[in-house]
């Protein structure tokens, strides 16, 4: 759903224009308003673009969407044509279009493609935004820095450094570091990249690295590290050719186990999942690991089974949320630097943090880990 309007009620004076009217538009649906003049086509479409104040009801817009209207009656300039009138409506748009275009020429590659309906990253796109993100929150971290030392306040003792190895906690960390910029003015994070889990624990074990972010997983328990959980995170079912009676937004799990289930790699190293792929097995569900290429190719109904970290901000009118349990328990892990004072400071600065960021990290409001 991107548009949805409840019990709109208007009247001007004694004469009530729309009584209780209520519809909603799905994405790439298309809906017409018809009807007689002063039925109150016009003043409806005022109410849900916010022209007119409604007497009851409300209109609701799906986050991140926006919308263009083009009044009935338009107060054009006589010394401008129609054409120039609607090239000045797109204007930001159009001089957003020539930015990219200027900024394509610079690098010699093309950034994005078009494709029905929307645009789209090309590969060589999707290949620099990482890096350029990575770029940005450098450069914001060397800002914030740069102005401590001007207002010869105490720089940094060291900096931190924070393990990865899979690229959603790559994006993660970059959106963090752009969000917590206050802490630059007391720690530098930077990113260390590690070539698997593997090399993650050996490096936080050896003291090379500081902490590292990631779903809980019975593995580093079983190589003595520590966990220190921020939140709960929900299992996404993103569906492979689903039928036109699959619900919408949520998904119990009794639903869930009507459709094959195409579980990432991820799922076999973390707690919830191990449990949940147990559930799943113990009540005859059918899986077919890593990818799901037989589900494709044939056209069967399947759930893509994903943690909401390496999905993030996900579309909830098309990506359902499982049902079951709290959730994955998303959090830091620390090895040697666990006695680390600067390190324990930076984890409880996040623990004060991220529970008023998580929308804006995940695109979901997610429930806080009490401390016990």
């Amino acid at each position: 759903m991107i548009l949805s309007c409840s019990n709109i009620s208007k009247a001007f004076g004694t004469e009530e224009i729309l009584k209780h009217v209520s519809f909603h538009v799905e994405d790439h649906e298309k809906a017409a308003i018809v009807g007689i003049n002063g039925a109150g086509k016009s003043t409806l479409l005022k109410i849900i673009v916010g022209e007119l104040a409604a007497d009851e009801g409300s209109v609701t817009i799906t986050k991140g969407k926006t919308l263009g209207y083009l009044a009935q009656h338009q107060d054009l300039h006589s010394q401008t044509t129609i054409y120039d009138s609607l090239l000045e409506v797109k204007r930001p748009i159009l001089e957003m279009e020539q930015q990219i275009r200027t900024l394509e020429g610079q690098l010699q590659f093309e950034l994005f493609q078009h494709v029905p309906r929307r645009v789209i990253l090309t590969p060589a796109g999707r290949d620099f935004y990482p890096k350029a993100k990575q770029l940005i929150a450098l450069y914001q971290q060397a800002v914030c820095h740069a102005r401590a030392v001007q207002q010869q306040e105490k720089p940094p003792e060291r900096h931190l450094v924070i393990a990865g190895c899979h690229e959603a906690m790559r994006m993660f960390a970059y959106d963090l570091f752009s969000l917590t910029s206050d802490l630059c003015l007391q720690y530098t994070s930077i990113l260390g990249w590690c070539a698997n889990r593997s090399e993650v624990w050996r490096s936080l074990k050896k003291g090379e690295m500081d902490l590292s972010f990631q779903l809980e997983s019975a593995e580093f328990y079983a190589q003595g590290l520590t966990f220190v959980p921020l939140f709960y995170m929900p299992e996404l079912c993103i569906p492979i050719h689903p039928p036109a009676d699959m619900p919408v937004g949520r998904l119990t799990l009794e639903q869930a186990l009507q459709y094959r289930w195409l579980p990432i790699k991820e799922m076999y190293q973390t707690v919830y999942e191990t449990s949940l792929l147990q559930e799943g097995m113990d009540r005859g569900v059918e899986f077919t690991p890593v990818g799901g290429i037989r589900s494709a190719a044939y056209g069967d109904p399947a759930l893509k089974m994903v943690p909401a970290v390496y999905y993030r901000r996900p579309d909830l009118s098309f990506v359902r949320v499982l049902d079951w349990g709290r959730g994955h328990r998303f959090g830091i892990v620390l090895g040697q630097k666990r006695e680390d004072p600067v390190v324990m400071a930076y984890v409880r600065a996040l623990q004060q943090q991220l529970p008023s960021l998580s929308e804006k990290l995940f695109g979901l409001k997610l429930e806080p880990v009490e401390e016990s």
